[in-house]
C-alpha cells in the first residue's frame, strides 16, 4: 500500500491537535487569562471544527487497517469476501435449504 493515505491521516491528526491546542494561547494572550463569553464561543467553535479532520483521519485509519487485513491477494476477490455478508443481509444464510430466513417458523 502506498504511504499516501497514512501520511494524509497523520497530517489530519496533526491539524486536529493544533486546533485543540489553539484555545489555550488564545485564552492567555487575547483574553489576558480572563474567562469571557467570547473565549467560550471561540473554544466551542474550535472544538467543533476539530471534529472534521479527526473524523477524516479516523476513517482513513480504518481504511488503511481494513486494507491491511483484507488484502485482495490474500483474501481472494471482493465478491468472495463480501458474499457471506450479502447472504446474511438478503436472508439466504442456509446453503442446504431454499427458504432462507423468511421461511423460518412456517410449517
Amino acid at each position: 500500500m502506498p504511504a499516501t493515505p497514512i501520511a494524509l491521516g497523520l497530517g489530519l491528526l496533526v491539524c486536529t491537535v493544533g486546533l485543540l491546542i489553539a484555545p489555550g494561547p488564545y485564552h492567555r494572550f487575547v483574553e489576558a487569562g480572563q474567562d469571557s463569553g467570547r473565549l467560550h464561543r471561540f473554544t466551542t467553535f474550535i472544538a467543533d471544527l476539530a471534529l472534521l479532520p479527526f473524523a477524516l483521519a479516523l476513517g482513513i485509519g480504518l481504511f488503511v487497517g481494513a486494507e491491511g487485513i483484507f488484502d485482495d491477494s490474500a483474501a481472494g476477490s471482493r465478491r468472495a469476501r463480501w458474499e457471506p455478508v450479502w447472504r446474511l443481509l438478503s436472508g439466504t444464510v442456509c446453503h442446504s435449504c431454499e427458504r432462507g430466513l423468511s421461511g423460518r417458523g412456517s410449517a
